[in-house]
């Protein structure tokens, strides 16, 4: 992977202005006050862990001028976190540049924190909004953002969340069950309980699950899954990197909240998310094990999962803790896939218009790649996109050393020829542990080495029918069919209704 100055970029004559240059003259100036209605406060009073929205539309607060340019001032606003949204009709296709910094309650500003251009994930187009910023515990917020360096504070909405701590934050554990297998290694890691769609999983690094760090259930719609994982897109949320191990859950919520009640998603955007002390977290929901479609890259996100550590790491270094921790989930989620290298890459269609590669090309990326390889961003940071080659090392190195008894017993079935794409990684089952594949299964139980099967029945396939006791799949009476230990499987058609008749 080539150094960050080498990444792809916008062109400068039309790349929105970047975190370095964006404001470099809107530091602390002596101010002057517009007369204006001075808006409505964030709830000053969030208990519980829940989180608290407040839309304030900028062009009714005050404001300050600052070397020519618009500050807006929400005075009086308690907060932790904040996002914009703007009409799309008022932007077209100007570039959207915009910060935000926040007055703590010892009275001192902190420093600008850039906010990046959301991505709309049904469209793959830049959302009229912006993520989500953790600013920490504020009282008074500064807000600037500009339409192709004008000002466009009028035609904005700032989002201004308030989160509260949870009873479990300060205490959080991953909800995990180690137990080393005698064939090969890894851990297993319980992630079920109140999150079914995350079930046991097999040689998974420690994760806290949705229910754990608090994920408000009602707020999210289903996710799309897709068949194929073919790369890791590393990402950093921005906004401060001022948090402490107990706030990581409210960051969390917040992001939630953002996504879904703001943005209109069906979920959090990101499929997994890793603070700077190292702890994992399941993001997006529909179940770990499988290829969930998130909303993280613009036009590459139905192959990919996002990975995302929560600060901004532009200048930050990136703590050892959080580099482990990503390398150790991209590396579960590929060697889980059935990829044997990290340090490979693989082709993508790019699925949309306005990135680095032209719509509908084929393109050639790296397995574990940065969210700025693919679209017009600074993310992940350039200190993180530096340590990309230190992630993928340490993820071959947890590939090499994991669990492989799945692996081992696909390739020996004949490897995707016969059994195709894992669209379901080692999981648990009713008694197997259970890979499931586009043309096959392979399963095992206990310690036992595994043993892969071709069938047509792999995603209809329960642990009640027993394993296929041959490999033979006949297509007689207009009805494709197959053998297993309880009974017999058939379909009228590759896409038919099963039938399960036990014997």
């Amino acid at each position: 992977m080539p150094p960050s100055s080498s990444a792809p970029r916008r062109p400068a004559a039309s790349r929105p202005l970047s975190r370095r240059s964006l404001l470099a003259a809107s530091a602390a100036v002596p101010a002057v006050l517009a007369a204006s209605t001075v808006p409505a406060l964030a709830d000053p009073v969030v208990l519980g862990g829940s989180t608290s929205t407040q839309d304030v539309p900028l062009a009714t607060a005050d404001q300050r001028a600052v070397d020519g340019a618009v500050i807006r001032v929400l005075p009086r606003t308690p907060a932790t976190m904040v996002g914009l949204t703007w009409d799309a009709s008022e932007a077209g296709s100007a570039q959207v540049a915009a910060r935000v910094r926040g007055r703590g309650e010892d009275g001192r500003f902190g420093a600008w924190v850039d906010l990046e251009i959301a991505i709309d994930p049904e469209t793959g187009d830049e959302a009229p909004g912006t993520e989500v910023a953790w600013l920490g515990p504020v009282t008074e917020l500064e807000i600037r953002a500009e339409f192709d360096g004008a000002d466009a504070t009028a035609a904005m909405t700032a989002h201004v969340l308030t989160t509260s701590a949870g009873g479990a934050d300060g205490s959080l554990r991953a909800d995990a069950r180690s137990a080393m297998t005698r064939s090969g290694g890894g851990t297993a890691t319980t992630l079920a309980a109140s999150s079914p769609e995350t079930p046991l999983l097999m040689a998974a690094p420690a994760i806290v699950r949705r229910a754990t760090w608090g994920a408000d259930e009602s707020l999210c719609r289903e996710t799309t899954g897709h068949d194929l994982l073919r790369s890791i897109v590393v990402h950093h949320t921005a906004g401060t990197n001022m948090y402490t191990r107990s706030q990581s859950p409210q960051i969390l919520r917040g992001i939630l909240e953002y996504h879904t009640r703001t943005l209109g998603w069906a979920d959090i955007g990101y499929n997994v998310l890793i603070d700077k002390y190292g702890r994992i977290f399941e993001g997006r929901a529909g179940g770990l094990h499988r290829v969930v479609e998130g909303a993280h890259a613009r036009g590459y996100n139905t192959s990919t999962a996002g990975i995302s550590l929560l600060g901004d790491f532009s200048s930050a270094a990136v703590p050892a803790a959080a580099i482990s921790a990503i390398a150790k989930v991209a590396g579960w989620k590929l060697g889980g896939s059935f990829v044997t290298s990290a340090t490979s890459s693989t082709t993508v269609r790019v699925t949309a218009d306005g990135v680095v590669h032209p719509k509908g090309t084929i393109i050639s990326l790296p397995r574990i790649f940065g969210h700025r390889d693919v679209n017009y961003t600074d993310c992940p940071g350039d200190r993180l996109y530096a340590q990309l080659d230190a992630i993928r090392r340490g993820a071959q190195e947890a590939m090499s050393s994991g669990w492989m008894v799945h692996r081992d017993a696909y390739y020996a079935a004949g490897g995707a020829p016969k059994l195709g794409m894992v669209f379901q990684i080692a999981h648990w089952e009713d008694g197997y542990w259970v890979t499931r594949l586009t043309k096959g299964l392979v399963l095992s139980q206990g310690d036992a080495a595994g043993t892969g099967y071709a069938t047509p029945f792999a995603r209809e396939w329960t642990p009640a029918w027993g394993r296929p006791t041959g490999s033979a799949v006949t297509q007689a009476t207009g009805r494709i069919t197959q053998a297993f230990a309880a009974g017999t499987a058939s379909r009228p058609s590759a896409t038919g209704a099963v039938t399960f008749t036990r014997t």
